[in-house]
């Protein structure tokens, strides 16, 4: 059962701590679909009788769907704050450089039935340098926000039981991201215990406003930590 944890709350993970201790963050969305007008019934010119082409067909034309592109990004961040490293869609960073923190691939239509893009991190694999991950959502597509994309979700689930830890929208809804391309939707973190936390962030960005996102989480999530 997934916790329910407002913008700015924090809550322990619940995992399963056998094995590799695999939590996944996903994103899901739908693409709306539009249909076309109709066109005029076709009508053959044939003369009458001469076949029977010269019956009405009937012209039927199927879903126009629209490229609607979400990318899940994750943030990689050491004790000190810096940025060390990412995960992304990308071929080159589908997996980060220990191999512990990995990318489902790049979705570009939304059509699935659970989480369109995944990242799993195997926390019992971290090396002991990565205290921070920060996930971000970008809409690549152009001219589209987060009120164009209909059921956006984010959720954190338990690699092993695939259950939900934390699950909350991005979109449509009427929030004040709704015409944004871009979501710092949660980070998750090490206490000085070593002791493994989530937070519900939904910070709301204009993609093409950032130049340097590694410099946006430190202003805008860990500034607020400190």
């Amino acid at each position: 059962m997934s916790s329910v944890i407002q913008k700015g709350q924090t809550a322990p993970l619940q995992y399963s701590k056998q094995g590799r201790q695999r939590i996944t963050v996903g994103i899901s969305w739908d693409t709306p679909e539009i249909m076309p007008e109709r066109p005029e019934a076709f009508v053959s010119d044939l003369d009458e009788g001469t076949s029977n082409y010269d019956v009405e067909m009937d012209v039927t034309v199927g879903f126009v769907q629209e490229t609607y592109d979400l990318d899940l990004i994750c943030l990689i961040f050491n004790e000190e704050l810096e940025l060390i490293d990412a995960v992304s869609p990308s071929p080159e960073e589908n997996v980060d450089l220990s191999g512990a923190i990995y990318h489902s691939g790049d979705d570009t239509a939304g059509v699935s039935s659970g989480d369109d893009e995944q990242v799993s991190v195997e926390l019992a694999n971290l090396p002991d340098n990565i205290h921070h991950l920060v996930f971000i959502s970008v809409i690549q597509s152009n001219k589209h926000t987060f009120a164009d994309v209909l059921n956006t979700s984010c959720r954190v689930a338990d690699g092993k039981t695939n259950q939900d830890m934390l699950k909350f929208n991005l979109g449509h809804d009427g929030h004040s991201g709704a015409d944004q391309t871009a979501c710092i939707m949660l980070s998750i973190y090490k206490d000085p215990d070593g002791i493994w936390h989530m937070k519900n962030v939904s910070e709301f960005r204009i993609d093409k406003d950032i130049e340097n996102w590694g410099e946006e989480v430190q202003r805008s999530v860990f500034a607020k930590d400190l």
